[in-house]
């Protein structure tokens, strides 16, 4: 068995587990804890691949497997509320685009850094590229300035294009995909 049929129990044991060590947080804490610490990478050591033995796209994995231990203490979550969904509702890139997203820090403090990993063709800036928490429960913004520069790599059937922002002090890894579309 596999699919959801496997990931739906398996993840809401997790989300128990997570839920008697984190009482305080919300569904969306828990939920960022578990996507921003998952793995791209199967547990063999190989790129997790979709129902066509191709790579797997974030649409095919979503964030990728669950890795427990890290949700536990994920260092940053996104504590997202209906508005933050909202904002994330575009339909394609055909010019410049800035998203905003706040961070909370549920760790000690730290410094953490961001990098950002894209396909050809895409220009990610992040501002601030680093982020410091003082305290846990802090929040921080930053913000995505995301712009086509060379849409000559978005050819063929599939528009889309993907890559990540990874905030790191050096003890935590906060992993987000990106996903973008260019509009014709």
């Amino acid at each position: 068995m596999s699919g959801t049929s496997m990931s739906c129990p398996h993840v809401s044991g997790v989300v128990g587990l997570l839920k008697a060590i984190h009482p305080d947080w919300s569904p969306a804490s828990m939920r960022s804890a578990l996507m921003t610490t998952a793995s791209p990478i199967h547990n063999t050591g190989k790129t997790l691949l979709d129902a066509t033995r191709e790579a797997a796209t974030p649409f095919a994995s979503g964030s990728g497997h669950i890795r427990p231990n890290l949700a536990a203490d994920p260092g940053l979550v996104y504590d997202l509320g209906v508005n933050d969904y909202l904002n994330f509702l575009y339909p394609a890139l055909s010019g410049n685009l800035i998203v905003t997203r706040t961070v909370t820090n549920v760790s000690s403090p730290g410094t953490y850094t961001a990098r950002v990993g894209l396909p050809p063709g895409i220009s990610v800036v992040v501002e601030p590229n680093v982020l410091i928490f003082k305290s846990q429960g802090q929040k921080e913004r930053f913000s995505l300035h995301i712009k086509a520069v060379n849409t000559t790599y978005f050819s063929g059937v599939d528009q889309h294009k993907y890559g990540e922002l990874v905030w790191s002090d050096g003890t935590h890894t906060v992993r987000s995909p990106i996903t973008v579309e260019i509009a014709r």
